[in-house]
């Protein structure tokens, strides 16, 4: 299972554009998590499965870029060495569709 978490001042509107990133990817939800207590960042955890051609790279650098997002990191496949391989031309191709 694929899993990143990440820290949000504005939960209500980053929760829903990261979910935005994952539907446009084709990646299939596990769970969404999201916790906040006074004067915190909320912390934001989403279980996700990939599907299609383009990598956890790219869903992940394309949350990190959102506006708001602190401290992502990520768990999974792959991850022992921080982050699974970079897919840059196919996020890229993306952002505008995700823009």
């Amino acid at each position: 299972m694929h899993r990143t978490e990440f820290r949000s001042d504005n939960p209500l509107d980053d929760l829903p554009r990261a979910l935005d990133i994952l539907r446009k990817l084709n990646y299939r939800l596990d769970g969404v998590t999201m916790t906040a207590a006074d004067g915190e960042p909320a912390r934001i955890a989403i279980a996700f499965a990939p599907r299609g051609a383009l990598s956890v790279e790219t869903f992940l650098a394309l949350v990190e870029r959102l506006p708001g997002i602190a401290a992502l990191t990520y768990a999974g496949p792959g991850s022992g060495a921080g982050r699974p391989g970079a897919d840059r031309s196919a996020g890229r191709m993306l952002e505008a569709a995700v823009a």
